[in-house]
């Protein structure tokens, strides 16, 4: 990792004179040279010899792996079954989805379905647990009030307090993102009020500070996503972040993968991957505002908690899921 990134936990003009070194690298920083060799090559009043090795220990105590036990991992494992389930009231598909915990990726291209399923799952958790509370995080300014109570209304025909207990709010960088979820991680893990939470989207979020030539970008979003997982760990909460795609390569850009890396998806609990297949024609059955429904298809490409592979095909016709 890139000395930049664990800036300010040590001094920026001291990584700035780190790097004029040739010391970029906590590896660099910590195995190349000893403190004194170090502490000799730098100006004169940049710090002191003692202070320069206690940022050695710093360096060393961030960038290591924290231990964890197995008694620990076995009660993370359990605390997560009393998490909510995801649930479409559609069996087939629900089949797929009712072991999945903790903190999913959602990807897939443009009109996929990605947004259609958070929102259908997080209502129907919300008219299925009277008590229970959701966040929707809109990065885009997308979400609609409309489009959750034409949902809604597929899930219950009785009045229902459900988007009374849904609270939305914009971010539309990585600063309001932090402030948003600071206030969340906040809360009592007793008294935490939301045990469902949407990201909509986070590539908006993080590709900007994505950069070829700095670890920055990258050390934000491993951070921020290791602060999700130990919420849903903490919380027995389950969160939807939603992620759009890459092209595989520049040879082959119809081919699309998850954006953002393999760091970010291995950091999550699991990951789906939704398609859009083809129109179904309104003769069929089905038609929504357009004359027609829409097939999809939802994978998990990979997941901690369930098994990996599995795929079923659904219908969405007028923002709702159907079998």
């Amino acid at each position: 990792m890139r000395l930049a990134a664990f800036a300010p936990s040590i001094p920026v003009n001291l990584v700035s004179s780190l790097e004029s070194l040739g010391i970029r690298t906590d590896a660099d920083f910590l195995f190349s040279f000893s403190a004194y060799d170090i502490f000799q090559q730098l100006p004169p009043g940049t710090t002191s010899l003692q202070d320069l090795m206690q940022y050695k220990d710093i360096v060393a105590e961030l960038s290591a792996a924290p231990g964890v036990s197995g008694t620990d991992l076995l009660t993370q494992a359990q605390s997560q079954t009393q998490s909510p389930k995801l649930s479409t009231g559609i069996m087939e598909l629900d089949s797929l989805l009712g072991d999945l915990r903790g903190l999913i990726e959602v990807s897939g291209d443009r009109g996929s379905g990605k947004s259609t399923v958070a929102l259908n799952t997080l209502l129907n958790y919300l008219v299925n647990d009277s008590e229970g509370k959701a966040l929707w995080i809109d990065t885009t300014g997308g979400f609609s009030v409309e489009v959750a109570s034409i949902v809604l209304a597929r899930y219950t025909s009785e009045p229902s307090t459900a988007l009374e207990r849904l609270e939305v709010t914009l971010a539309f960088d990585i600063d309001a993102l932090n402030e948003i979820l600071g206030d969340v991680f906040s809360t009592d893990p007793l008294t935490s009020q939301f045990r469902f939470i949407v990201i909509d989207s986070i590539t908006p979020i993080i590709s900007p500070l994505l950069d070829q030539t700095t670890a920055h970008g990258h050390a934000v979003m491993i951070d921020l996503m290791r602060s999700l997982r130990e919420f849903c760990q903490t919380q027995s909460a389950v969160m939807l972040v939603i992620n759009n795609t890459a092209a595989i390569s520049q040879l082959n850009p119809e081919h699309r993968k998850p954006a953002l890396g393999p760091s970010f998806a291995f950091i999550s609990d699991a990951t789906l991957w939704l398609e859009l297949r083809e129109p179904e024609s309104a003769a069929s059955g089905a038609t929504d505002e357009n004359g027609d429904c829409t097939r999809h298809s939802i994978e998990v490409l990979r997941s901690k908690v369930s098994l990996s592979g599995k795929s079923r095909s659904f219908q969405i016709q007028c923002h709702v899921i159907i079998a």
